[in-house]
């Protein structure tokens, strides 16, 4: 299917996994990485240095409960900012921000648990761990959905816009398509 004929529910799909895709980044890293609550953090040279690339940056981000939370909230923020939410529009934009609270928080537990049992996981258990991080990704996303979707409709055409550009970026493609869809 081509983006211009994308369907509603196909937009809603991609815009509910970039307001995940701050627990996403979570579910993608080793059991065996400590947590915060774990041990308290020490910062060594190697990480004051730049990384070199996507992937030694991503390896040296901050990964404790705390900053993945405020990854959150900014991201929350930002969104806000972006898509121009009205006054008439805060109380289904407090919805969807605390829908994006309680996904990330859910799949949090699941990536500490996973966490404090990485040392006597099976191949099954860590299977089973990653399943179930990864359901509660796509649950989440349905609840998203369904409390974005009545504000994505309640929005005029240039917040549209806003929002088809600001999740096609997370995408990678430029937003050109919002244009078609919403003259």
């Amino acid at each position: 299917m081509s983006p211009s004929t994308s369907s509603a529910p196909a937009k809603m799909l991609r815009i509910a996994v970039l307001c995940a895709f701050a627990g996403s980044l979570a579910a993608t890293m080793p059991a065996s990485a400590a947590t915060a609550a774990d041990a308290p953090q020490k910062i060594t040279a190697e990480q004051t240095e730049a990384p070199k690339n996507k992937y030694e940056q991503n390896r040296k981000m901050n990964r404790s409960p705390q900053a993945m939370a405020q990854r959150l909230e900014d991201r929350i923020k930002t969104l806000h900012e972006k898509l121009g939410i009205t006054n008439e529009q805060e109380e289904a934009w407090a919805e969807v921000a605390q829908t994006m609270r309680d996904n990330e928080a859910t799949t949090a537990a699941l990536i500490k648990e996973r966490h404090e049992n990485a040392k006597d996981m099976t191949a099954i258990d860590d299977l089973h761990s990653y399943e179930a991080i990864t359901q509660s990704h796509a649950d989440g996303i349905k609840r998203l959905i369904t409390v974005f979707e009545p504000l994505y409709d309640d929005m005029s055409d240039n917040q549209k816009v806003a929002a088809d550009e600001a999740f096609g970026r997370f995408e990678g493609r430029r937003g050109g398509m919002s244009a078609k869809n919403h003259k």
